[in-house]
């Protein structure tokens, strides 16, 4: 299953997801069979259209505060 960690960058409206929210939608997909969970993106691009995307990792190379529950 492939979610995204965040926010994305292409709704008019991009709401920030609540906390533990991330980790319950890889739970979610466990529970209906999925055999991996992979995050679309992991680390934040330092330029063009995805760098406003939810991720991970910050651009810097720091974990973002969704990260540490997926830890």
């Amino acid at each position: 299953m492939e979610t995204q960690p965040g926010f994305v960058n292409w709704q008019t409206d991009n709401n920030a997801l609540d906390k533990g929210e991330v980790r319950a939608m890889a739970w979610n997909a466990i529970g209906h069979g999925s055999e991996a969970v992979e995050y679309w993106q992991s680390r934040s691009a330092l330029n063009g259209q995805e760098q406003h995307h939810g991720t991970l990792i910050g651009a810097d190379g720091t974990p973002v505060s969704v990260a540490h529950p997926l830890a």
